[in-house]
């Protein structure tokens, strides 16, 4: 097995030392790890330990989601954890995770996501509670503030997707392959922004994804269309087969 070395540190030490990220490197983390999250689906598999610190960056500043200690087959029913225990990271945990439910679906690493960007993009924690317990059980039981009460500056689109990727449903959580479109469309209109005195064709302007090659379990997705060879920018790698020192494993409340 061959790996990709990255040396920019991680989201987490980011996070860390920034505070909230600015939010057009947000939704360009967003897309990047969506559609890592959407190759990892297609090879039938569930990360189910998404979090800042297993989200590698490059010194070109893309993100690449490692780790995969904790990861299944999503159809299958061995597991290397006991029945009934919990296992992921409490801060970032989906609601059915956190009870320990059997049957997981990458719908589990959607929320993971969502929790991971809200962190970025408000630099605070989706539940901020005394022990992991209580974390958990906020996870299961209580509703996420809209992330504007803590940013106003973040667009309407940006905020109404994480909420969404946050349901407690997973069913009502989008799949990675449309939130990585949704996150292009919101890139493309902070780039548009950012160069609104210019003119620009905006009919030709390649989305943000076509210009991303997403390796995950050395499997590559499928192209979306053919174009003129571009210098590929990595979204995912392969992951380090041990599982993160902060991953958790609890009992179920």
């Amino acid at each position: 097995m061959a790996m990709t070395l990255v040396g920019g540190g991680n989201l987490g030490d980011q996070i860390a030392r920034e505070g909230a990220l600015d939010l057009p490197t947000v939704a360009r983390y967003g897309s990047q790890m969506a559609s890592a999250l959407a190759a990892i689906d297609d090879a039938g598999l569930i990360h189910r330990d998404v979090k800042p610190a297993n989200i590698m960056l490059d010194q070109d500043g893309n993100a690449w989601l490692t780790d995969l200690g904790l990861a299944k087959a999503a159809d299958s029913s061995q597991d290397i954890t006991l029945k009934g225990y919990t296992v992921g990271t409490p801060n970032y945990i989906a609601p059915e995770q956190a009870m320990a439910e059997d049957t997981l679906g990458i719908a589990c690493d959607v929320y993971s996501l969502g929790a991971t960007l809200y962190h970025a993009a408000t630099g605070r924690l989706l539940f901020a509670r005394d022990n992991a317990f209580q974390v958990m059980k906020a996870h299961v039981r209580e509703q996420p503030a809209d992330p504007r009460e803590y940013r106003k500056e973040i667009p309407e689109d940006l905020a109404e997707l994480l909420l969404e990727m946050l349901a407690k449903a997973p069913e009502e959580r989008p799949h990675p392959a449309a939130v990585a479109k949704r996150f292009d469309a919101i890139l493309e209109d902070f780039m548009s922004a950012s160069t609104a005195p210019m003119t620009a064709n905006k009919a030709t302007r390649r989305r943000p994804s076509e210009d991303l090659q997403t390796i995950a379990l050395g499997v590559n997705p499928v192209k979306r269309r053919k174009s003129k060879p571009v210098e590929a920018q990595p979204a995912a790698a392969v992951a380090n087969p041990a599982a993160g020192p902060d991953s958790a494993s609890a009992t179920t409340m």
